[in-house]
């Protein structure tokens, strides 16, 4: 546990003799992992490993080089400090999916007015909003709108999952 200085003594034949050995000890380094993370799905992922001088990662990681989270995932790095000593942490990166976005128009044509109700079957999601293309929003979860004027509607719709992870997805000239 300590550096120590270690003395044998040996005879043979009459003869005795003596020799010392220092054995030292060196610290383990503190290795951290950082804290566990939670990120959305495909977004990008830094892990940071401190309390040594060199890192080394599980699965292809690199220390402080990005990468996609694609799965839940528990890293392990090993940490090797000036002396050649080394230790491990880990980290856990929890990967959220996106919601996936589906929507149904009433309808996809009329004369002006025409009020449309957007039915959304959107999965995974918690909270919405809605861009109509006309200048007018919502944050309902299956709004209706009225279309004033004519022309093709671009209809934009973002779903947030209870984590903040959020999917897009624009309906062209819905």
């Amino acid at each position: 546990a300590v550096t120590t200085t270690y003395t044998v003594a040996g005879t043979s034949l009459g003869c005795s003799s003596t020799a010392t050995v220092t054995v030292s000890v060196n610290p383990l380094p503190v290795v951290n992992a950082g804290a566990d993370q939670t990120v959305c799905f495909g977004d990008a992922v830094v892990l940071s490993g401190s309390g040594a001088a060199t890192y080394v990662w599980s699965d292809g990681v690199s220390n402080n080089v990005s990468f996609s989270g694609t799965t839940t995932t528990t890293y392990t790095v090993s940490g090797l400090n000036a002396e050649g000593c080394m230790a491990t942490d880990q980290v856990t990166v929890t990967v959220v999916q996106k919601p996936v976005i589906a929507v149904t128009p009433s309808s996809n044509v009329g004369c002006v007015p025409v009020s449309v109700d957007f039915e959304n079957n959107t999965t995974g999601a918690i909270n919405y909003e809605w861009d109509f293309g006309d200048g007018t929003t919502s944050t309902s979860a299956n709004p209706s709108h009225a279309y004033s004027t004519t022309g093709c509607f671009d209809v934009t719709l973002t779903a947030y999952t209870s984590g903040g992870c959020a999917a897009t997805q624009v309906f062209q000239d819905m």
